[in-house]
């Protein structure tokens, strides 16, 4: 149907492989109702300042838009001179009402791109490449996915399923292209005839910190 994700549909084919489709729906129940309360707790934690901000913005905007160029007006006719950061205001306020319509397509644009990634499916998708790879944020996206691949392996170990199909089945959950990676090399490794402990080492498919 295209409602559920991937992740979801994964893991209760999983449990449909390993006969435990009642004890997934329940992960799968707890860990929804876990992320829904993360994120209203980020969302009630990051509303009011993103609001305080955009109210500054709006505020400094019309303070440099039309209140400052009326001072500029008092200050000539009295003949006084302005200082080095009421220029820098000047040039500031000068830009606003040159390139308005710049900064306001910029702004509705910045607004659009939000709402194309947090609300469509392909948007978040493309987020997440972009997550994967940005610095700060990769190392949380590959433990978001491991914890998830053990989840799926844990329950694949606990059903007496071998090691290979385990890791195939396992690693259809995983949407992080360098854990992807390095499944498929632990899965090689084990083909080779290495024990499943030695290809997750030689893998490196966890760091010495998550061992």
């Amino acid at each position: 149907t295209g409602v559920f994700p991937s992740y979801v549909i994964e893991l209760m084919n999983i449990g449909e492989w390993t006969g435990r489709v009642e004890e997934v729906c329940g992960a799968l129940s707890r860990y929804y109702e876990e992320e829904d309360e993360l994120r209203e707790s980020v969302r009630s934690a990051v509303s009011y300042p993103v609001i305080m901000i955009g109210m500054m913005f709006i505020v400094v905007f019309v303070l440099l838009r039309q209140v400052l160029p009326v001072f500029m007006l008092v200050f000539r006719q009295l003949g006084a001179s302005a200082g080095g950061m009421t220029q820098m205001l000047i040039g500031i306020s000068d830009a606003l009402s040159r390139y308005y319509l710049v900064f306001a397509v910029i702004m509705a644009a910045a607004v659009l791109l939000f709402l194309y990634f947090y609300h469509t499916r392909r948007g978040q998708q493309q987020f997440r490449r972009f997550a994967e790879h940005f610095p700060p944020t990769r190392r949380f996206t590959e433990r978001l996915a491991l914890m998830r691949f053990v989840n799926a392996l844990q329950m694949m170990h606990a059903a007496g399923m071998d090691a290979y199909t385990s890791l195939d089945l396992s690693a259809r959950i995983v949407e992080n292209a360098s854990v992807c990676r390095r499944i498929d090399a632990c899965k090689a490794l084990l083909m080779e005839g290495r024990s499943f402990s030695e290809a997750i080492g030689e893998a490196e498919l966890f760091d010495r910190s998550e061992e």
